[in-house]
């Protein structure tokens, strides 16, 4: 996997976007320490990594579905 630091990603953007394009994984890093932010990938690989999560313990005893209609407000959910 390539890194690039974010400056060098700015100057050199075209070049990265036909690495992933051509299949490459490139991670972007940040600050005087280098410190990895962030990974740009192919879209079909990210694709190919969005599996149906388990439910651990319950795997194969149940399962959930979100319906289309779902509709409720973050303050609902976190019960405010």
């Amino acid at each position: 996997m390539k890194r690039f630091h974010v400056g060098e990603l700015k100057t050199h953007f075209s070049r990265v976007l036909q690495a992933v394009k051509g299949g490459e994984t490139i991670a972007v890093e940040y600050g005087r320490k280098h410190i990895p932010v962030a990974v740009l990938m192919p879209y079909d690989a990210y694709i190919a990594n969005q599996q149906q999560r388990k439910l651990g313990l319950l795997e194969q005893k149940g399962s959930f579905r979100i319906t289309p209609d779902f509709d409720i407000s973050d303050e609902e959910l976190l019960g405010k």
